[in-house]
């Protein structure tokens, strides 16, 4: 058997099965997927969500490498859930924290789902976040301690 006649046998060892072309997007996705993203923000903006909640979400899913297809995902998800229940505070840390286990593609969606279904206020300002009311809680603290005025001298 010639070499020629080898190539095609070695060929088909690097075809892809069906079924491992499904589970990860070709690059063409990928790259249609990180182009709507500015789209999907954007929709997601005029559904209600609010600047600085999107601008976290984004700058997290940066940080966390999500792909575009599962960019795409969670801006349709936060879109959705946004326009049903309404914004929730502090979805960038949520968001962090959900990629920090582990969480991608219709299984953060899924979860952000659930977030706002559990914290969404509907028609109402966001609330504040965990962390800004212990800000808050700090500098009145702080405020309450420090001297006012000039410290009169002792006699």
């Amino acid at each position: 058997m010639s070499s020629l006649h080898r190539i095609p046998i070695l060929l088909t060892l690097f075809i892809p099965f069906p079924l491992a072309a499904q589970a990860a997007p070709t690059a063409a996705e990928r790259v249609l997927a990180a182009a709507s993203i500015p789209g999907l923000a954007l929709e997601a903006r005029a559904a209600g969500v609010p600047p600085d909640e999107l601008e976290a979400l984004l700058d997290a899913m940066a940080d966390g490498k999500v792909s575009g297809p599962d960019a795409r995902l969670v801006l349709a998800e936060e879109r959705r859930a946004v326009a049903a229940t309404g914004a929730v505070a502090g979805l960038g840390a949520f968001v962090r924290a959900r990629l920090a286990e582990g969480l991608r593609g219709q299984a953060l969606a899924d979860a952000i789902g659930k977030e706002h279904a559990a914290r969404g206020r509907k028609g109402a300002p966001p609330g504040l976040s965990a962390q800004e009311i212990l800000a808050e809680k700090r500098a009145a603290r702080t405020q309450t301690l420090k001297p006012r005025g000039k410290p009169e001298p002792s006699r």
